[in-house]
């Protein structure tokens, strides 16, 4: 907002450069062929400053957005691979001193580990190169949003924080892990047996007597789904700043988002409509006598096709509803869009989370939206690549394996005791 920066009359040079960036929202470094002003111990002004914003990086105080010279960034990869000595001849040793520092400099960039809220690392800093000033404007557009004006930053501000709350509503949370309460759903035996169309309607099929009890207990958490706000995304759609002018046609057309924002829309409806019929007879009759069967020693019992039908539209629209949620989130997170691919309570929910399960906050959604492999085990998608589940198995351990499935059977099993404690009925039933 100001040309300059307020400075002390008692504080140094340094001093003043070092607390000016206490006051700032986005520290943005430009790492060029000359390594500065030596501040102390050979370490330039302009690098200390970066360490001055790193530790105000970490206390989420600051945004960091650092740049290096693409000549620049392609000697410090031929160094790493020659040994860490530069290939340039340089003309004199002040220069190759200077080389030598500006790429230890580099080096310390790319090692440079961010922070998560829970003060543990989480990946390493996006470094920008660039060439020309060009370079630099375009990814400044990106990082500080500057393509947009401030009627938009608000409703992209209100629609992300809207986003992280909706998640945190309809999951619970173990070992660090997000549990969608459609997790049973996703159980591979369970959806082999929600493979139904809508001309099986009317009609009965025999399944097995878990599957039908993990379906069931599903069905019946569905009502938390009814909490489901959308105030900041109709506000969104409604603003009018996600639509574009085409000066030939002299016609608004939709941009992207606004189109990913639309069918969002679109798919929580659904999914409240779904919601509310989950929870009402005949289905939550239906839900209900499933549980409470006594066992007859059956492996196999007789399910309603049209309950299997309301269980496959709740998880198609549950995981069509969070792969639009994700994309918009990694959008505005870093300005890129990917459209995903989207396929056209009488249960006491907190009483499981006193049990064995801890409710989960926005700052835990923001946190799994980060992983690839943890957005698909919300959405039910398979977009993560090897070296995002090697990343994801470092900082989730429980993903190992079967662990996860295993997690969600006995988030099942458990939300099936609850149901027989709170009826008041034995909690040694089958599950």
């Amino acid at each position: 907002e100001v040309s300059d920066f307020e400075r002390r009359p008692d504080s140094s040079t340094f001093d003043a450069c070092f607390e000016a960036i206490h006051y700032c929202d986005f520290y943005i470094l430009l790492v060029g062929e000359r390594y500065g002003s030596i501040f102390q111990d050979g370490i330039s002004v302009t690098n200390q400053e970066f360490r001055v914003a790193k530790a105000l990086a970490d206390q989420k105080r600051i945004a960091m957005i650092p740049f290096v010279r693409k000549s620049i960034w392609q000697e410090a990869e031929l160094a790493a691979a020659a040994g860490g000595e530069s290939t340039i001849r340089a003309a004199d040793a002040h220069a190759a001193e200077q080389m030598a520092r500006v790429l230890a400099f580099v080096d310390e960039l790319k090692s440079t580990k961010l922070l998560d809220d829970a003060g543990k690392e989480a990946g390493n800093l996006w470094i920008y190169t660039f060439d020309s000033f060009a370079d630099i404007a375009g990814a400044l557009r990106i990082a500080l949003r500057a393509n947009t004006d401030v009627t938009a930053q608000r409703a992209i501000a209100n629609l992300r924080a809207e986003i992280e709350s909706n998640i945190a509503r309809i999951v619970s949370k173990q070992g660090n892990l997000p549990f969608p309460f459609y997790a049973p759903m996703q159980l591979p035996e369970v959806r082999a047996a929600l493979q139904v169309g809508v001309d099986a309607q009317g009609t009965e099929r025999r399944i097995d007597r878990t599957v039908a009890r993990r379906l069931a207990i599903a069905l019946m958490m569905a009502g938390e789904y009814q909490r489901l706000e959308d105030e900041g995304l109709e506000e969104a759609i409604r603003s009018g700043e996600f639509l574009r002018f085409d000066n030939q046609t002299r016609t608004f057309f939709e941009t992207p988002e606004l189109e990913v924002m639309r069918r969002l829309s679109g798919e929580i409806d659904r999914l409240r409509q779904m919601a509310e019929l989950s929870k009402n007879p005949p289905f939550s009759e239906l839900s209900d006598q499933i549980l409470r069967q006594a066992d007859s020693g059956d492996a196999e019992i007789t399910v309603s096709a049209d309950l299997l039908l309301l269980g496959s539209i709740i998880l198609r629209a549950g995981e069509n509803m969070l792969r639009l949620m994700a994309a918009l989130h990694h959008w505005m997170a870093t300005g890129e869009l990917i459209p995903p691919q989207v396929d056209s309570a009488s249960y006491e929910t907190e009483s499981l989370r006193r049990l064995q399960h801890e409710a989960a906050e926005a700052r835990d959604v923001a946190t799994w939206l980060g992983y690839p492999v943890i957005a698909d085990l919300l959405t039910g998608d398979s977009t993560a690549n090897g070296e995002d589940r090697a990343a994801a198995a470092i900082a989730f351990p429980a993903l190992g394996g079967e662990s996860y499935q295993a997690a969600v059977r006995q988030l099942a099993d458990e939300a099936v005791r609850v149901f027989y404690q709170n009826s008041g009925e034995t909690t040694d039933q089958p599950t």
